[in-house]
Formats: structure tokens, C-alpha cells, sequence
């Protein structure tokens, strides 16, 4: 990969290097973090890692921030690398998708034109915050998400010219499918916020081995939907080995990506996710693919599981990059599951988890996907039975 602006924005780690030696060293990381969760003569528990199916334009999202340079022109790109201050002004970006710099000249230009400072990190002074860009790889549908902070006047001429500003975005890119604009008013440095206005739609279609998943523009999904089928073939194929498939959970299940693939498996599942907006994601997703076997509950799942939830032949958990967590665990091998299927995307947090799963549960498969090209990250799935 060439990318002109490699060694100054943080968003690859190896664009210069071969797609194979990456991923011979991703692995050899990776490694180096189980091994000795494994022990002596288990090596083969920990399998060859799967090659994304993408190598280039395989992100279905990216947030990108607003900054000023010494000249006060506007800026529009990736935090600089190990300067998190500063914005590296992007004309395009290999890992997003072709068209993006159409997109983002257009959001300078307006930006530009609208008389309101950028957001200043040092004194928490201006507007504009983000642009998060997400995209469907089935439907090429492209969704706009401006994350702003409140206007201290002039509402509905801001709400009009952003109105404007998505009919020109429609024009110059049709895939342009939505333009969502939030509200974050707070110290922190996040891409999010509340909503106030919608133009277009406030969400995309995805299809996933067969599934229809609506994502809307506050939820998690998977960021590489190639890939992702690698994912889902592998837990299918460790589910159907599996002898009673009655009832099944899923833990931090997001949209109910997971869930609805087990609810071809299992006669009941259960899924839990503490986003509320997740939560509706997936109650919607269970009603679009008519799968009627399944139920979600918003909950955090500490407490979900505290309440002494078990009997389930399955437990899949996918928490996020810090792990699961000691008090999790506790409860977790208080449900006697006799299957549990770990998704990691840290290889650190997945080693710290094993170490006190495994007096109880024994490792079978570990199975690294390549999900995230030209970065140091690898994704995996663990197979672990009682």
C-alpha cells in the first residue's frame, strides 16, 4: 500500500510492509501473549490466523476530525501520530474507500464558509468536533454523522444549511445516503453525541451470509464485513459440533449480529447488551430476518449474570477491548455453560481471561482473524468446554 501520508497520521502501523510479513508478525505477537496461557505441548490448540478477505478500502467506518492550520485554514483527517492535538489534513484514505475524498473537500469547503471556529482541545472553545463516515460494503450506502457542539444562536439557519449541505453531498456522491448531526457538549474528546437532526436516512442495510442487519448510527458493528463471514463460518462450524443446542447466550451482543446466527442453531437465545440503542438495533434485526426464536435484554451483563442466569448450553461473549474482567468471570463459571466462545480483540485482555477461566474450562481451538490490515490488531474467536 502507498499511502502518501503514512508517518504522519496514526491510522496504519505497516503500510510499506508486505500484506503476508504483517501478518506473520501480527501472529508471532499474538503468540507470544497466549503461549502461556496454553502450556507446555499445546501449541495446536492455537491454529494458523485467517487472511482478511480485503486488504485495501476494508473499514465501514472512520472518524475523522476537524482541526485549523497555522493559517487558519480548516483541516479535516486523522489525529497526527503521537500528537493527538494536531489533525493530518487527508485527501483520501486507503483503508476507508474510494470517493471518500469527494466527500471530505466538500465537508472543508463548508466548513470554510461557515464563519464558526473549529473546536479548540486546549480551552474547549467551538463548533465543530467530528465527522464519523460509515458505509454498507452490499448496499453502498454512505452515511454522514457531524458531531458538533450546541450553536449559541441561529438554529434553524445551522439546521437549513446542513439540509443544504446533505443535498450537495447527495449530488456530488449518490451513495450519500444520510447526513446525521449530534450534539456533544462535554469535556471529553469522543466522537458521539445526542441527536437532533436527520437528513436522509439515520441508518444503513448490511448483509451479512445471508442476514440483513440495520445499523444505525450510535450502535457497534463489526468494522471489516468481508471478513466478518470468516468469523461467523467458524463459530458455525464449532456450533454444529456442539450434541444439545436447546438455549443459547450471547453477551455484549450489540445489533444481535451473533444471536441471530445461533438462533439457527439453538431453539432459544438470549442476547444482552447495555446500549440502548443496540439493544432496539437488534430487536428490530431479529424482526427483519423473521427470526422469532430470539430475545434481548438491556442490561449490563455483571448484573444480568449475577441474578443467576444459567441452563444455557452455550455462552458466547464478545465484550470490548478491555476484556471481561474478574467480577465477570466469577459469574460466568457460575453458570456451568458447558461450551463458551470467546470473540477478542485484544490479545492481552483474552490471555488475563483465560488465565482464570481455564482452572475450570479447558482451551480446544483459538482461532486469530485478520480483520484489520496495515494495523498491529488481530481479532479472535476461542473455543473453551468444560
Amino acid at each position: 500500500m502507498n499511502c502518501p501520508h503514512f508517518g504522519q497520521c496514526g491510522g496504519c502501523a505497516y503500510p510499506h510492509q508486505d500484506f503476508w510479513q504483517q501478518l506473520a508478525d501480527k501472529f508471532q505477537k499474538f503468540r507470544q501473549e497466549i503461549t502461556p496461557v496454553l502450556g507446555p505441548g499445546q501449541s495446536e490448540i492455537l491454529l494458523a490466523p485467517r487472511a482478511c478477505v480485503n486488504q485495501l478500502y476494508y473499514r465501514n467506518k472512520m472518524e475523522f476530525a476537524f482541526g485549523q492550520s497555522p493559517d487558519g485554514q480548516p483541516l479535516l483527517g486523522l489525529r497526527r501520530k503521537r500528537s493527538f492535538r494536531e489533525v493530518v489534513n487527508l485527501d483520501d484514505c486507503l483503508l476507508f474507500g474510494p470517493g471518500l475524498a469527494t466527500t471530505l473537500n466538500l465537508w472543508r469547503n463548508f466548513i470554510q464558509e461557515s464563519n464558526r471556529p473549529v473546536y479548540n482541545l486546549y480551552n474547549h472553545q467551538g463548533f465543530w468536533r467530528y465527522l464519523v463516515m460509515r458505509k454498507s460494503f452490499s448496499t453502498n450506502q454512505w452515511l454522514n454523522i457531524l458531531i458538533t457542539t450546541t450553536p449559541e444562536n441561529n438554529f434553524a439557519t445551522v439546521q437549513q444549511k446542513l439540509e443544504q449541505m446533505f443535498k450537495k453531498l447527495k449530488s456530488n456522491f449518490p451513495p450519500t445516503s444520510g447526513l446525521v448531526w449530534l450534539l456533544n457538549d462535554g469535556l471529553s474528546d469522543t466522537a458521539t453525541g445526542k441527536i437532533f437532526s436527520v437528513f436522509g436516512q439515520e441508518y444503513l442495510t448490511e448483509e451479512i451470509a445471508g442476514k440483513t442487519f440495520l445499523i444505525h448510527s450510535l450502535t457497534f458493528f463489526q468494522i471489516n464485513p468481508p471478513t466478518l463471514n470468516l468469523l461467523i463460518q467458524t463459530i458455525n462450524d464449532w456450533v454444529k459440533n456442539i450434541s444439545y443446542r436447546q438455549r443459547a447466550l450471547d453477551l455484549y451482543c450489540g445489533v444481535g449480529l451473533l444471536s441471530l446466527f445461533l438462533a439457527d442453531w439453538f431453539g432459544s437465545v438470549s442476547g444482552v447488551e447495555l446500549n440502548p440503542q443496540s439493544i432496539q438495533s437488534a430487536i428490530e434485526n431479529a424482526r427483519v430476518n423473521n427470526q422469532k426464536n430470539v430475545g434481548f435484554f438491556n442490561a449490563d451483563v455483571y448484573e444480568y449474570l449475577k441474578k443467576g442466569q444459567n441452563n444455557f448450553d452455550l455462552i458466547v461473549v464478545d465484550p470490548p477491548r478491555a476484556g471481561l474482567g474478574k467480577k465477570v468471570i466469577e459469574q460466568l463459571l457460575k453458570t456451568n455453560s458447558p461450551t463458551i466462545i470467546y470473540v477478542s480483540c485484544n490479545p492481552r485482555t483474552l490471555a488475563d481471561d483465560l488465565k482464570i477461566l481455564t482452572p475450570k474450562y479447558k482451551i480446544k481451538k483459538i482461532q486469530p482473524i485478520d480483520f484489520f490490515p496495515y494495523t498491529p490488531h488481530l481479532e479472535s474467536v476461542t473455543l473453551l468446554t468444560l
